[in-house]
């Protein structure tokens, strides 16, 4: 059994929130989470192969608001460093992408605007 105690800082959940990942034309629902290190997503559907996926922050070279009104009305974009992309659906995106950007500050990870 995991205890409080055995969680270090760099586990502790920052921030979560029920979210839509979108890679092209393919979504999946499910949960998204951050960590002091880590964005992780988990597919409440692990069959439609989108995911799980654990996005260390430092692979994170950019991150921006990313919205298709009325089809995907509020989200944020991450682009990795190999230039792989992730979109997710999610309420207060403004927040996440605010949040993902101080920690990727805090890990001394420069974000490309």
């Amino acid at each position: 059994m995991v205890t409080q105690a055995d969680i270090t800082a760099s586990d502790k959940v920052i921030k979560s929130s029920t979210s839509t990942i979108q890679l092209g034309v393919a979504k999946a629902d499910g949960k998204l989470w951050m960590t002091a290190e880590t964005l992780h997503f988990a597919p409440y559907n692990e069959d439609f192969g989108l995911g799980p996926y654990n996005i260390p922050l430092t692979d994170i070279a950019k991150v921006e608001k990313h919205s298709i009104p009325p089809l995907m009305p509020e989200g944020f974009k991450v682009t990795l460093t190999n230039e792989h992309t992730y979109q997710f659906i999610v309420a207060n995106s403004e927040t996440w992408i605010e949040l993902i950007e101080k920690h990727i500050e805090a890990l001394g990870v420069h974000v490309i605007e």
